[in-house]
């Protein structure tokens, strides 16, 4: 699908510029941008103003998304798209930080980890027999599917209820980075960025190392306390982690978690969060030129700065919540084509299978053992069905072993890249 939301925002800030010339704040000549160095300054107890368009823009997407997520929480397909949502967000989340992640693989290590059980060891050689994929591709998959598992984690009422604590933020972060690379170090930055070595004047230095805890309480504070729109406070919360480069390994992934924890933990979601990494990972260099202008424009354009990302982040958003509502769709017309298919086979339709076809999607690579554990379908039951949806061409044999076959449903494999072809 392709993505709608418009970025531009050059004409939307007319209302912020007048009250900061007004204010004397201001002067809109570019060469005084660099004379002052942007400096993070503490989120709780600062005086937020937006402009009309930002705040326009985040209360079309709170009401996109709560839309969204009441359809999709009153469907019968509400838990299938969650999961799908997840997996799609993690795959996401892998590239948007570089990493060359594949969807058909990321279902490939669901099976061959949690189903067919095998070693660590053997998982990568498992995996690329049956895929073809190279070894950085698996690496990055694998990444993307413990991102998913990360996320979705979230929607569980239990961490949606406890406090986005420091010590929880320090703990998110490292479980990414663990995801991302078992090696690198973890906490936070223990060392100070330092100036060039050819004398150079920084544009921007962040925080000293031993400031991050102040600025690290006072992001958990503002989180339980602010009274500004999730949305806003999401953005603001991803923008100083950035800013203050609070951790040694410095990607993106953990703003986009503490997001989603403020999303469910507000009820702005309930039921599915939507894959907000599509975005970054399809317009990598629209992201970073949004986030990053404080590395050369300085602390004159802060107000203005702090805008544009907003505005940026609910417009990007937006389209997740479009591309959440169009798998959606997708979703119900691809059981629809399913049941249709198996219909002319002579199948009739049942709760039964009705189960185990959005069992399918959510797993579409399986044995018949993993496919009636994961339905809770007898097993004769489930082998009878798989013979069913062979001779309908849904799905089909990868292996010629006679026991503990494995099967794959190509279009459930499908399902990203007809979502998302841009990553593909």
């Amino acid at each position: 699908m392709e993505l709608s939301a418009d970025f531009g925002h050059e004409k939307g800030q007319d209302d912020l510029i007048d009250l900061q010339s007004a204010l004397g704040s201001l002067r809109r000549v570019h060469d005084q941008w660099t004379q002052k160095p942007f400096q993070a300054s503490m989120l709780t107890g600062r005086k937020i103003i937006l402009s009309d368009e930002t705040m326009g823009a985040i209360s079309d997407l709170e009401i996109a998304t709560a839309r969204c997520d009441t359809e999709i929480g009153l469907s019968p397909h509400c838990t299938t798209m969650a999961r799908l949502m997840s997996r799609m967000e993690g795959v996401c989340a892998a590239i948007a930080n570089g990493f060359p992640a594949d969807y058909r693989v990321c279902c490939y290590l669901d099976y061959f980890t949690a189903k067919a059980k095998a070693s660590p060891e053997a998982i990568g050689t498992l995996v690329a027999q049956a895929t073809g994929a190279s070894l950085p591709v698996i690496q990055a998959s694998l990444c993307g599917r413990q991102i998913e598992a990360i996320v979705a984690r979230l929607l569980n009422e239990e961490c949606a209820i406890a406090s986005m604590t420091p010590e929880r933020i320090v703990s998110l972060n490292d479980a990414l980075c663990r995801a991302i690379n078992p090696t690198w170090e973890l906490g936070m930055r223990t060392w100070d960025y330092r100036a060039p070595e050819d004398g150079r004047a920084m544009a921007y230095q962040p925080p000293a190392a031993s400031d991050l805890r102040r600025y690290l309480e006072d992001i958990s504070t503002f989180v339980t306390d602010s009274k500004l729109s999730p949305v806003a406070k999401a953005a603001l919360v991803f923008f100083q982690l950035d800013a203050v480069r609070m951790f040694p390994h410095h990607f993106d992934q953990l703003g986009r978690i503490i997001s989603f924890y403020m999303w469910k933990h507000t009820d702005l979601v309930r039921h599915v969060i939507p894959p907000i990494s599509a975005t970054p990972a399809i317009h990598p260099k629209k992201h970073q030129e949004k986030l990053k202008p404080y590395l050369y424009q300085g602390e004159t354009t802060d107000m203005l700065l702090l805008d544009d990302w907003i505005y940026h982040v609910a417009r990007s958003t937006q389209n997740a919540v479009e591309l959440e509502l169009a798998s959606y769709r997708e979703l119900c017309a691809l059981l629809r084509g399913w049941h249709q298919a198996l219909q002319r086979t002579g199948v009739r339709p049942s709760a039964t299978l009705s189960s185990l076809l959005e069992t399918l999607v959510a797993n579409p690579v399986f044995s018949i053992t993993s496919l009636s554990e994961d339905a809770e379908i007898a097993f004769s039951t489930t082998g009878r069905f798989v013979e069913s949806l062979e001779a309908a061409g849904i799905v089909s044999q990868v292996t010629d072993r006679r026991r503990n076959r494995l099967y794959e449903c190509p279009e459930a494999l499908a399902f990203f890249g007809k979502m998302i072809p841009e990553l593909t």
